[in-house]
């Protein structure tokens, strides 16, 4: 299931594919500032979304992020 991390600052991180869907990676957006979302460039990029879901699960924990299931 997809999920998407909030920080202290209200940025929401989630996974989505880039490069014609083939490839995954970390994505975040501002709080009130639109729908817009933007790559993390400090991320790695996968090949599966299983892969890019996993490593944004470990981060954010290190971050101390919380999750908002959609």
């Amino acid at each position: 299931m997809k999920k998407t991390y909030i920080d202290e600052l209200g940025w929401q991180y989630t996974v989505q594919p880039v490069l014609l869907r083939c490839v995954f990676t970390v994505m975040r957006r501002r709080p009130g500032k639109g729908k817009r979302w933007r790559m993390v460039h400090a991320k790695e990029w996968f090949v599966s979304a299983e892969q890019a879901e996993a490593d944004l699960e470990r981060w954010a924990t290190e971050k101390g992020m919380k999750c908002m299931e959609e």
